[in-house]
């Protein structure tokens, strides 16, 4: 166990099915350091099966249903609690390699029985229910021990690791008995358990680069290929020669046509002139400048000039003062016992009257100036209610159009008697 470097048990062996049994056990270790602070689950338990620290035939006899070498495992679990009962959590370890080396043959051979990471798995979790049945709670104590390794890391000492390791390594065989004759040994330092990742892992992980990196040039050159040039393209970088000729017009080899040009033409020169910011490519001779003759322009096709329309006057976005808005004086002509909602109460006059026509209240609403301590307020009123049932009938619904709370029900003459009071 030299070679062991690592205190982690499931980080051990991780990789190889034969050597399941550590992982098993060492949940069942966590399990019971867990259990170690509740006396009352684990001696329900060992009540329950009528069996003491240590009567391993008892179980079976007492429980007839309960195969023998599932109650191995339990007086196996007893006897490691009945160990480490009363020490402390970091004398857990001793009580668990103590308890192995004194029930080699009855507690840990049992785990060498299973020698398939499936049958493992069936034979594992039959175990946990029976115990559920047995414990009452049992079950969901030991599944929170699987998240005690990082609790239970430090008690696992070099020593204990090495313990573990013997008593419950790879030599499997079908018989219990004939294990309890065997010695088992730590594999081969040189065997698959030491020799981390298979290759082929690593093989995987370099084709799916290489794919990873093929995707990429080629995105490259996909991306190189939409790029379609915007400008004139010249093949050649020599001076172009007057060899295409169309419709009378010499053009130089190497410009596309499509573009606007410019074209000075004389007897022995061709100048052409891009008209965007493109460089400007001439073909030089001998002539001299009273030479050159008119210059003529491509055809262009050239749209009309829209007529544009003088721009309307903007409508106004509230009623001007001339408005059919309820003001005042419709207050006043109201019966002071009708009733009316008080809504709310605003700064600007301009922004009650938008309201008003934003949500088609026209007919409804009605506002009035009203002085108060803290300044002048614009007061908006809804409806006009002959009775205050009819009124609350109708509260939620404008409470709803408004999306405001609190909208207050009173009577027009609480409003007349503001209004006068404003004008005073």
């Amino acid at each position: 166990m030299n070679n062991v470097k690592t205190s982690r048990m499931h980080e051990l062996f991780i990789d190889d099915v034969e050597y399941q049994s550590i992982r098993f056990a060492w949940e069942y270790f966590s399990s019971v350091l867990l259990l170690q602070g509740d006396e009352g689950t684990v001696g329900s338990v060992i009540q329950h099966l009528n069996c003491d620290m240590g009567s391993h035939h008892k179980i079976a006899r007492t429980d007839s249903t309960f195969p023998a070498d599932e109650a191995s495992f339990v007086a196996f679990l007893a006897d490691s609690w009945g160990l480490s009962q009363g020490r402390c959590a970091d004398d857990g370890l001793a009580a668990f390699v103590e308890c192995i080396e004194k029930n080699q043959r009855i507690g840990a051979r049992y785990l060498l029985q299973v020698d398939n990471a499936d049958t493992l798995a069936d034979e594992h979790w039959r175990l946990l229910r029976t115990l559920c049945q047995l414990g009452g709670g049992l079950f969901g104590v030991m599944l929170a021990g699987r998240q005690l390794e990082e609790r239970c890391e430090k008690f696992l000492t070099p020593f204990g690791v090495s313990c573990l390791y013997h008593h419950l390594g790879n030599n499997v065989s079908a018989s219990p008995a004939a294990n309890a004759k065997e010695v088992i040994e730590p594999p081969d330092a040189n065997s698959s358990a030491n020799k981390g990742r298979p290759w082929y892992r690593s093989f995987y992980v370099l084709m799916i680069v290489i794919v990873l990196l093929i995707l990429l040039f080629f995105q490259q050159k996909i991306n190189q290929w939409m790029v379609t040039p915007q400008l004139a393209v010249v093949e050649s970088e020599s001076q172009p020669t007057a060899s295409q000729v169309d419709g009378g017009v010499v053009v130089p080899d190497g410009i596309k046509r499509e573009l606007p040009l410019k074209k000075i033409v004389t007897n022995n020169v061709v100048i052409l002139n891009l008209t965007d910011d493109v460089n400007e490519i001439s073909v030089e001779s001998k002539a001299t400048d009273e030479e050159i003759e008119d210059i003529l322009v491509a055809d262009v096709a050239v749209e009309p000039t829209p007529v544009v329309d003088e721009p309307k006057p903007v409508p106004a976005a509230f009623p001007k003062e001339g408005s059919k808005l309820k003001t005042e004086n419709w207050i006043l002509s109201q019966p002071s016992q009708g009733y009316t909602f008080h809504v709310m109460s605003v700064r600007s006059e301009q922004r009650l009257r938008e309201l008003i026509i934003d949500e088609g209240l026209e007919d409804k609403a009605a506002y009035y100036k009203a002085k108060r301590k803290s300044g002048t307020w614009f007061v908006l009123l809804i409806g006009d209610y002959p009775d205050e049932n009819k009124a609350k009938k109708d509260i939620s619904t404008l409470e709803k159009q408004l999306g405001v709370e609190g909208i207050l029900l009173r009577k027009f003459e609480y409003s007349q008697k503001d209004i006068a009071a404003s004008r005073s």
